[in-house]
């Protein structure tokens, strides 16, 4: 078990199986498939297509939510 201070001095306590640390890993796995349906879309459809560009604009916004939750 870690306890973590947060910026008010209010303490936390967290073990690995925390609400946070789940919608992290859903939220990878999210990435992790987003990503393989534009790899598939760019493959077969092309890399200028309008859904090929939505999946792109939408793993976007996945990448920066990530990066959110982390900063």
């Amino acid at each position: 078990m870690t306890i973590h201070i947060l910026p008010d001095d209010e303490c936390v306590q967290r073990n690995e199986n925390t609400m946070y640390d789940q919608k992290e890993n859903q939220l990878k796995k999210k990435i992790y498939w987003k990503r393989k349906e534009l790899i598939e879309a760019g493959l077969t459809k092309g890399f200028q297509d309008q859904e090929t560009l939505w999946l792109s604009q939408e793993l976007d916004k996945l990448i920066n939510k990530y990066q959110n939750m982390n900063s």
